[in-house]
């Protein structure tokens, strides 16, 4: 019973976490407690880099429930699938009874003895009153139909987290049930074998799931039955394009397949910011050579929050890293001036407290699309060595400082001018910073208020429908116009699209 856990409390998404959600696609997400009955509350998050309080949309979705339990021989309980939905149901009316308990009290508390307090208890509240939903975890439609008769009873606000693609069986009971769905798209494969003589190991029943369980998302569809989809249950996201193809294939339409990703959850979220490209939304996108799901198309970058992050993480170049770079520190006063230089075939970087000084040689080696580095005390005069990691875009590279337990700082490098060439010498071309990204939002002095992406195919998945050849504005992290005329202010940052196909960042 662990009701009163927050996923927002603990909130901790790894960068392995981010680079493969951000792979496939997402760009915003529901974070979900796991293990146990009563499981605690959700979390809301835009994928984004940066810390939890800049990641956190909403801080409290759904409060998350399974009828987990051990076998017979377990000595905890609930041990088996009845006791575990007693134990809902005794904990509901239990928490029913503690809201009404501390009402009496509350109204009038002199002369009475004050009820225990019970944290579990008291979450469940948000949940009863039917401000937060109430989400089952089923790991099949026969647990959805059973959690259906909590949801009546206790008149919750239901959502069915339903881990195998099996509500075709019982559909009709499925609508009455009135939950919306959050499929997962582990379907079972179907069972393979050496040669046409061997004897298939497998169950009439399995191997008709194995051959229906794709086309349930279309079976959905067509009875109206809300639904959005999850990667949970699969072993790889970049299955994941791969499933829709399947779906789609069996019956599915392309439409019902993108709206399961970005306008239906954005619905069961009440998150009408997200999941759509129209003014006034959060500049999340999804941007693909093709179609989202078509075959052969691929995820080629996405924006969070108007931050762009291209899928294929390549390293500085040596180009872009040799030079003079102004490397501001926190709690360091004075800029540190950072040199890299090419010497034997590799780069040498040293890093000294004025302009012009040799330097003391540090290490450093490029990682994904960053540059990690070590500021020695020496040096910075800090009580440490200061770890650093920076991203490079053009002459900027921004980045943190960040120990062990400890909260990042910021860092800011820019990249000094060489002196002017000689009188009639050509001038080597200024390096173009396009939408830098960094673990915080653009400072607004480097990175430009405004980018307008021209000559898209644009799925607003809105009523202006599919446009093509349009344009979209983004201002501080919002999504400003699009159309056919949009227009770009005065300093923004224009960027071709040459017919690439963006989508509301997958949720």
């Amino acid at each position: 019973m662990r009701a009163e856990r927050s996923v927002a409390r603990e909130l901790d998404l790894s960068e392995d976490a981010l680079q493969d959600l951000r792979g496939a696609g997402f760009t915003a997400a529901v974070v979900v407690p796991e293990e146990g009955v009563f499981r605690g509350k959700s979390a809301l998050v835009n994928l984004r880099d940066g810390s939890a309080r800049e990641q956190i949309v909403r801080a409290e979705v759904a409060q998350h429930v399974a009828f987990e339990h051990g076998g017979w021989t377990s000595q905890s309980y609930p041990s088996s699938l009845m006791g575990a939905m007693a134990l809902v149901r005794q904990s509901l009316m239990d928490a029913e009874h503690y809201a009404a308990a501390w009402d009496h009290y509350q109204a009038s508390p002199l002369g009475r003895e004050r009820p225990e307090t019970n944290l579990s208890l008291a979450a469940l509240a948000s949940a009863l009153s039917r401000e937060v939903p109430f989400c089952l975890e089923a790991e099949d439609v026969n647990m959805l139909l059973r959690g259906a008769s909590l949801f009546r009873e206790f008149e919750l606000v239901p959502w069915v987290v339903l881990g195998d693609a099996d509500a075709y069986r019982w559909l009709g009971e499925v609508q009455d049930a009135g939950a919306p769905l959050v499929l997962s798209l582990n379907f079972p494969p179907l069972p393979e074998w050496e040669d046409d003589t061997q004897e298939p190991d497998v169950s009439h029943a399995a191997l008709r799931h194995a051959m229906l369980a794709p086309a349930c998302p279309a079976s959905l569809e067509q009875a109206r039955v809300r639904f959005a989809f999850t990667t949970q249950g699969l072993k790889s996201r970049s299955d994941l394009h791969a499933r829709v193809r399947e779906a789609i294939e069996r019956g599915l339409s392309p439409e019902a397949a993108l709206a399961a990703f970005t306008t239906a959850p954005a619905a069961l979220l009440g998150a009408p910011q997200l999941g759509v490209i129209a003014p006034g939304a959060i500049a999340n996108l999804s941007v693909s050579a093709g179609e989202l799901f078509a075959e052969g198309s691929a995820i080629q970058e996405v924006w969070v929050d108007g931050q762009r992050y291209p899928s294929s993480l390549q390293p500085p170049s040596d180009e872009a890293l040799v030079g003079r770079w102004q490397l501001e520190l926190p709690q360091v006063e004075a800029p540190l001036e950072l040199r890299i230089a090419a010497e034997a075939g590799d780069l040498v970087a040293r890093l000294s407290a004025k302009q012009g000084e040799e330097g003391l040689p540090i290490p450093f080696q490029r990682w994904r699309d960053r540059l990690r580095l070590v500021a020695p005390r020496q040096v910075t005069g800090l009580a440490f060595d200061a770890p650093l990691e920076l991203v490079v875009s053009g002459p900027l590279a921004r980045g943190t400082s960040r120990r062990a337990g400890e909260e990042g700082g910021r860092v800011l490098a820019r990249k000094q001018h060489e002196a002017a060439p000689a009188e009639g010498a050509k001038r080597p071309l200024e390096p173009l910073a396009l939408a830098p990204r960094a673990p915080w939002p653009p400072l607004p002095e480097q990175a430009p208020r405004s980018v307008l992406i021209k000559d898209a195919t644009i799925w607003t998945q809105g009523p202006q429908g599919i446009l093509e050849g349009a344009s979209l504005l983004i201002e501080e992290g919002v999504i400003k116009d699009v159309g056919f005329r949009v227009q770009a202010p005065a300093g923004a940052l224009v960027i071709a699209a040459g017919g690439r196909h963006v989508t509301p960042g997958l949720i």
